[in-house]
């Protein structure tokens, strides 16, 4: 059966991704040559990925999207696609970022940024409700970006009220979203 792997993370020690120092298990190097191994257990193949970015320092967030599009891209070519940091709770000031990443997405003759994401799990369950942060989505969504959502049982509430408000925008709701802890 061919599969599409629809949430890949992968990683190097050039940028700084905080949350890594807490969990030295996976606080190395995760980058195309480790895919093979992995896959070489599997009887399914894996035709196509979408790279999500990895919740760098938001000041690393451009790196990561360039270095996902130049660099990993050429790589592992089953990357169709990349989702990455938009800090969409900004509102109107991010539209900026969201042109920047629409110059950094082309790749021979094509958009490989896809999508958006802030992260909403760590935050206050109204986070994403805040007239900002719906007005940064819908601002992504003129630029032809879908959004990611990522976030914890007790903001699925919100995160409805924020989907009610965005009726042009594409949502991917993370399929593993995020346990409670």
């Amino acid at each position: 059966m061919k599969i599409v792997d629809g949430h890949l993370h992968m990683w190097d020690d050039d940028i700084n991704r905080p949350w890594l120092s807490d969990i030295p298990s996976l606080n190395t190097a995760h980058l195309p040559p480790h895919l093979s191994s992995e896959e070489s257990s599997s009887q399914d193949e894996v035709e196509a990925m979408v790279y999500v970015e990895t919740d760098v320092r938001a000041e690393d967030s451009l790196l990561e999207a360039k270095w996902v599009v130049h660099k990993i891209s050429d790589l592992e070519p089953r990357i169709k696609g990349v989702i990455a940091h938009a800090p969409v709770e900004q509102g109107l000031n991010c539209t900026s970022h969201l042109d920047q990443l629409l110059s950094i997405g082309k790749k021979d003759g094509k958009q490989m940024i896809k999508g958006v994401r802030k992260l909403i799990q760590s935050e206050s369950t109204d986070f994403c409700v805040q007239p900002d942060f719906i007005h940064g989505v819908q601002i992504a969504t003129e630029k032809q970006f879908s959004f990611d959502i990522t976030c914890r049982p007790h903001h699925l509430e919100n995160v409805i009220k924020m989907v009610d408000q965005c009726p042009n925008t594409s949502f991917v709701l993370d399929p593993y979203n995020s346990p409670t802890r």
